[in-house]
Protein backbone atom coordinates (compact mmCIF):
# COMPACT_ATOMS: atom_id res chain seq x y z
CA UNK A 1 0.00 0.00 0.00
CA UNK A 2 1.07 3.53 -0.57
CA UNK A 3 2.65 5.23 2.42
CA UNK A 4 3.11 2.08 4.49
CA UNK A 5 6.42 0.46 5.24
CA UNK A 6 6.91 -2.92 3.64
CA UNK A 7 7.04 -5.79 6.13
CA UNK A 8 9.18 -8.80 5.35
CA UNK A 9 7.67 -12.25 5.29
CA UNK A 10 8.06 -13.90 8.71
CA UNK A 11 10.55 -16.73 8.97
CA UNK A 12 9.55 -20.27 9.75
CA UNK A 13 10.17 -21.04 13.44
CA UNK A 14 11.70 -24.39 12.47
CA UNK A 15 14.19 -22.67 10.17
CA UNK A 16 15.05 -20.16 12.89
CA UNK A 17 15.68 -22.95 15.43
CA UNK A 18 17.68 -25.20 13.10
CA UNK A 19 19.70 -22.51 11.28
CA UNK A 20 22.65 -22.52 13.73
CA UNK A 21 22.95 -26.32 13.54
CA UNK A 22 22.80 -26.25 9.74
CA UNK A 23 25.43 -23.50 9.63
CA UNK A 24 27.80 -25.48 11.90
CA UNK A 25 27.29 -28.69 9.90
CA UNK A 26 27.94 -26.87 6.62
CA UNK A 27 31.03 -25.17 8.04
CA UNK A 28 32.39 -28.50 9.35
CA UNK A 29 31.72 -30.14 6.00
CA UNK A 30 33.44 -27.42 4.03
CA UNK A 31 36.38 -27.17 6.45
CA UNK A 32 37.14 -30.85 6.98
CA UNK A 33 36.33 -32.27 3.55
CA UNK A 34 38.56 -31.87 0.48
CA UNK A 35 35.80 -31.51 -2.13
CA UNK A 36 32.25 -30.24 -2.44
CA UNK A 37 30.95 -33.78 -2.99
CA UNK A 38 32.68 -35.05 0.15
CA UNK A 39 31.32 -32.11 2.13
CA UNK A 40 27.82 -32.88 0.86
CA UNK A 41 28.15 -36.52 1.86
CA UNK A 42 29.44 -35.47 5.28
CA UNK A 43 26.48 -33.15 5.88
CA UNK A 44 24.03 -35.81 4.62
CA UNK A 45 25.56 -38.42 6.92
CA UNK A 46 25.45 -36.04 9.86
CA UNK A 47 21.80 -35.33 9.09
CA UNK A 48 20.98 -39.03 9.04
CA UNK A 49 22.80 -39.53 12.34
CA UNK A 50 20.85 -36.68 13.95
CA UNK A 51 17.57 -38.01 12.56
CA UNK A 52 18.12 -41.53 13.90
CA UNK A 53 19.27 -40.19 17.26
CA UNK A 54 16.11 -38.10 17.52
CA UNK A 55 14.05 -41.14 16.52
CA UNK A 56 15.62 -43.26 19.27
CA UNK A 57 14.88 -40.61 21.90
CA UNK A 58 11.32 -40.20 20.61
CA UNK A 59 10.69 -43.96 20.79
CA UNK A 60 12.03 -44.10 24.35
CA UNK A 61 9.80 -41.22 25.43
CA UNK A 62 6.73 -42.63 23.71
CA UNK A 63 7.38 -46.06 25.17
CA UNK A 64 7.47 -44.57 28.65
CA UNK A 65 4.39 -42.42 28.10
CA UNK A 66 2.14 -44.70 26.07
CA UNK A 67 2.95 -48.29 26.84
CA UNK A 68 2.58 -47.82 30.55
CA UNK A 69 -1.10 -47.01 30.10
CA UNK A 70 -2.03 -48.59 26.80
CA UNK A 71 -0.10 -51.86 26.78
CA UNK A 72 -3.12 -53.88 27.82
CA UNK A 73 -5.32 -52.28 25.19
CA UNK A 74 -2.89 -53.09 22.39
CA UNK A 75 -2.32 -56.67 23.49
CA UNK A 76 -5.91 -57.59 24.29
CA UNK A 77 -7.76 -55.76 21.54
CA UNK A 78 -5.63 -54.70 18.58
CA UNK A 79 -3.16 -57.58 18.38
CA UNK A 80 -5.21 -60.47 19.79
CA UNK A 81 -4.89 -62.41 16.52
CA UNK A 82 -2.63 -62.05 13.53
CA UNK A 83 -5.57 -61.42 11.21
CA UNK A 84 -6.88 -58.60 13.41
CA UNK A 85 -3.44 -56.97 13.65
CA UNK A 86 -3.05 -57.20 9.88
CA UNK A 87 -6.52 -55.76 9.28
CA UNK A 88 -6.00 -52.86 11.67
CA UNK A 89 -2.64 -52.11 10.08
CA UNK A 90 -4.16 -52.22 6.60
CA UNK A 91 -7.09 -49.97 7.51
CA UNK A 92 -4.92 -47.44 9.35
CA UNK A 93 -2.52 -47.30 6.40
CA UNK A 94 -5.34 -46.65 3.97
CA UNK A 95 -6.87 -44.00 6.25
CA UNK A 96 -3.71 -41.97 6.62
CA UNK A 97 -2.67 -42.52 2.98
CA UNK A 98 1.00 -42.64 3.95
CA UNK A 99 1.43 -38.88 4.24
CA UNK A 100 4.91 -37.88 5.30
CA UNK A 101 3.81 -36.17 8.51
CA UNK A 102 1.68 -39.10 9.59
CA UNK A 103 4.47 -41.52 8.70
CA UNK A 104 6.94 -39.57 10.78
CA UNK A 105 4.57 -39.84 13.73
CA UNK A 106 3.76 -43.52 13.18
CA UNK A 107 7.36 -44.76 12.86
CA UNK A 108 8.13 -44.18 16.56
CA UNK A 109 4.87 -45.89 17.49
CA UNK A 110 5.84 -48.87 15.34
CA UNK A 111 9.19 -48.92 17.12
CA UNK A 112 7.37 -49.38 20.42
CA UNK A 113 6.16 -52.85 19.49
Amino acid sequence: MIGLEEVSKPSSPIKVITAPIVDVASWLGSTLMPSVAAAGLFVAGLGMLLMFTALVFMVKNLRGALLRHMDGLFRTYFFRTDARAYGIGLVSTVLVQSSSITSSLMVPLAGLA
